[in-house]
């Protein structure tokens, strides 16, 4: 499970061979969040009101960087960090 990129407490990763669809995994401390890329939302977990806004707009500005890192990775190939 890559770790894509760091900002604000927010650890960003996608799980390689992971399930359709396209989506990531964020911490942020005890907190755990699962957000879908193609629409993006929340499909599970929770975080607090103002990281969750500061993380979904983190997504729509890299949906497509995050797509390519998520084909990437099902197709084990290897995938760069993400700028905050």
């Amino acid at each position: 499970m890559p770790e894509l990129c760091r900002f604000d407490g927010i650890k960003i990763s996608i799980h390689s061979n992971d399930h359709d669809p396209p989506h990531i995994h964020a911490r942020y401390g005890e907190h755990r969040i699962k957000v879908a890329l193609n629409p993006v939302e929340v499909k599970g977990g929770y975080f607090p009101t103002r990281k969750r806004r500061q993380l979904m707009d983190w997504v729509r500005k890299r949906n497509a960087e995050l797509n390519h890192a998520w084909e990437n990775l099902q197709n084990s190939q290897p995938v760069d960090r993400i700028d905050p």
